[in-house]
């Protein structure tokens, strides 16, 4: 069936953002990979299409055999900056060369001359073509218009382009997880405990990745189940504070006020002196031979802005200090600088329209919290995805409005109190285990979407 269509401007309303995904002609469609495609929006004349044929050269035939052809257009509110636009296109028609051509310009900019794509790839095959532009008025402007029959584009992608960051693939985890805990330790990358399946059923799985032979290595087991529960290192040892305990049961899942030591070296664990009370989703930060914990839930999943102190030198009593402001859990939290950052998170356990931007620094000096430049757009799940680099502040994926998986690499730079988009990850990732090994970082596990924990891992290069 053959529709033409134009969309008011009073339908087209976009939130402003920095990665759209359009499905072309169809009304959404999520890959495998849990990449999600919006419906179709933001267009101005033009008729769609449906095939249902194999497409060649992909798995995502549904995105492929949507349509729109003709002459038309697509604006679609965005934030200001430089994108990487790709086009996902294919011909249902034409198996030969010179039957369809057609231009595309974006920002008013030639970026496709005569473009022909059975000439390129013959028909229901699958081609992609990626261009840069820069949006400069808050919208990205985009038109069709056809040399030789109609115009044609099945699917629109528009990520944030930042140079120098690219990313290789390395070896699947053991397990797929999500909500583990993390920490790298002479050179390895420990992943602990976590979800290991959609039914957010409970692991207490340990594994180390070492880098430098792309391999794996399964270790001791837990004590018990966990997931959530703060997590810091000091060069041998990897603590973990609260956390939940057993599979997720909604409102019923177990708090724990736990404390756990880790030895790298042994593969063994040692109980330690407990919270003061139950708490999951918070942070525990070292700085010097002290941790501090703070934020997270407690047992009836209430917010809770505690902060408490344990000196490792003598673990006998956790101390109190400043209650951190706006409490909050699954937030990210470093140290470095001397100050100690509690960065975005989740308020009780409203993941849809739940994640905050604020982020506040504790100066470890005068023990004084103060507010600096927010997230530039609330999120949450990135508490075991967040490290120091360089004396900055680089934080990976992490969950936003609508439950929705995060594809940006963000860094904060305390000196000029600024937030910048670094690069972005291959897919979108939530609530996975990300750090810096030998100056390059790694992120593995997480879930793009619907609690589908992910084996893959990746390496910056």
């Amino acid at each position: 069936m053959h529709v033409a269509q134009i969309e008011s401007l009073e339908s087209r309303q976009l939130l402003a953002a920095t990665t759209l995904r359009i499905d072309v002609g169809g009304s959404g469609f999520v890959e495998s990979s849990g990449k999600t495609w919006q419906a179709d929006r933001g267009f101005t004349g033009g008729t769609t299409a449906t095939a249902g044929g194999d497409v060649a050269g992909t798995s995502s035939d549904s995105l492929f055999n949507t349509r729109r052809f003709g002459d038309f257009s697509y604006s679609l509110p965005i934030q200001n900056g430089d994108y990487r636009v790709r086009l996902l296109l294919m011909d249902p028609s034409f198996s030969s060369a010179g039957q369809r051509t057609f231009d595309v310009f974006s920002e008013k900019q030639l970026i496709l001359n005569d473009f022909d794509i059975a000439g390129a790839a013959g028909q229901n095959t699958a081609v992609t073509k990626t261009f840069v532009t820069k949006v400069r008025d808050g919208r990205l402007n985009l038109w069709f218009d056809s040399v030789k029959d109609n115009a044609i584009v099945s699917a629109i992608e528009v990520t944030p382009f930042v140079a120098g960051i690219n990313w290789k693939q390395v070896a699947d985890a053991p397990q797929n997880k999500f909500e583990s805990m993390g920490d790298v330790v002479n050179g390895k990358l420990y992943v602990i405990g976590g979800y290991d399946n959609a039914s957010i059923k409970a692991t207490a799985q340990v594994a180390a990745y070492d880098p430098a032979v792309d391999k794996w290595t399964t270790l001791a087991d837990m004590p018990e189940k966990l997931t959530h529960s703060g997590t810091a290192s000091d060069g041998q040892y990897i603590y973990l504070a609260g956390g939940y305990v057993g599979d997720w049961l909604g409102t019923s899942t177990p708090v724990t006020r736990h404390v756990w030591r880790y030895d790298t070296s042994n593969d063994t664990w040692t109980s330690m002196l407990s919270l003061p009370a139950n708490r999951s989703a918070g942070a525990l930060v070292r700085v010097g031979r002290k941790l501090h914990f703070f934020g997270g839930l407690d047992s009836r999943k209430r917010d809770k802005g505690d902060h408490w102190v344990l000196d490792l030198r003598r673990p006998t009593k956790w101390a109190t200090a400043a209650s951190m402001p706006d409490p909050r859990n699954h937030l990210g939290y470093i140290e470095t600088g001397g100050k100690m950052y509690a960065i975005g998170g989740q308020h009780d356990l409203d993941e849809q329209n739940g994640n905050d931007a604020q982020v506040d620094a504790y100066d470890v000096v005068t023990g004084v919290w103060s507010r600096v430049h927010d997230l530039p757009k609330v999120t949450s799940h990135v508490h075991n995805a967040t490290f120091a680099m360089g004396g900055k502040v680089v934080i990976v994926g992490g969950s936003t409005t609508g439950e929705t998986s995060v594809q940006d690499v963000l860094e904060y730079d305390p000196s000029a109190n600024k937030w910048r988009t670094l690069g972005q990850l291959p897919v979108p990732l939530s609530a996975a285990v990300a750090d810096l090994i030998n100056g390059h970082i790694i992120v593995t596990g997480g879930t793009s979407s619907n609690s589908q924990p992910k084996a893959s891992t990746w390496i910056n290069v």
